[in-house]
């Protein structure tokens, strides 16, 4: 009997430690989490800090933000793929990809980690670093809902870029500012299998990178996806 009740213990709390994910972070990371299909998760920062921003493609999330607890509750919509990105942004000035995949689980809980979890920096860094991140997080936003983004030219482009046999990739939209640049491509995939991308592998598309996100890491053949790249036009930035 002692042990049957052992056994039982341990089983229920390994079920109900599986709707939580704890996952260690720093600012720029890529962060991989698994969401239920069909019930709503929950998103939040630990050590004290709060969200700020969350966003992703128009259409791949239903988000109701908790203003007071600065958590978020979210449900990838029935369009979205099973496995797509979004960001995040915290009140500690980080910003996270978040690479999602839905599987058949109950509702998740998913608790950011930062490693930086300091608010009071120095004057001179909080001058320098947080009007960057607010730059490329408006700039990605931008490219992301196709809008107009002040201080920055937009043109339609048609260029194609060869890169990879197996797929057919043309740049469609930039965003010409003074210090920055976004680009948007389209990507098709033009072989005979599904082919599985990473943004890590972007950040040596050309000089500058700064930020790169993709709209689907899963592309079957024949489909498409789109990439965001943002690439600074000035040394030492």
């Amino acid at each position: 009997m002692y042990r049957v009740l052992i056994f039982f213990l341990l089983l229920t709390w390994s079920l109900s430690a599986l709707g939580t994910q704890r996952l260690p972070v720093t600012d720029g990371d890529q962060v991989k989490i698994i969401i239920s299909v069909q019930d709503v998760s929950r998103l939040a920062i630990d050590g004290g800090g709060r969200l700020k921003t969350v966003w992703s493609p128009d259409g791949y999330l239903e988000l109701e933000a908790d203003k007071e607890q600065g958590e978020a509750f979210f449900k990838a919509t029935s369009t979205a793929p099973k496995t797509f990105s979004f960001f995040a942004r915290d009140d500690f000035g980080n910003t996270y990809t978040i690479i999602a995949t839905q599987d058949n689980v109950p509702s998740q809980t998913i608790i950011l980690v930062p490693k930086n979890n300091e608010r009071a920096v120095t004057p001179d860094m909080n001058k320098q670093a947080l009007p960057y991140k607010n730059t490329i997080n408006t700039l990605f936003k931008g490219m992301f809902l196709n809008k107009d983004i002040n201080g920055y030219l937009v043109a339609y482009e048609d260029i194609a870029v060869p890169v990879w046999a197996e797929t057919s990739i043309t740049l469609v939209r930039t965003y010409q500012g003074n210090r920055y640049k976004g680009e948007v491509y389209r990507i098709v995939n033009i072989s005979e299998a599904e082919l599985i991308f990473h943004e890590s592998e972007f950040f040596e598309f050309g000089e500058g990178v700064l930020a790169v996100g993709l709209e689907h890491l899963a592309v079957p053949t024949g489909q498409t996806t789109q990439l965001y790249v943002v690439r600074s036009l000035n040394e030492g930035n």
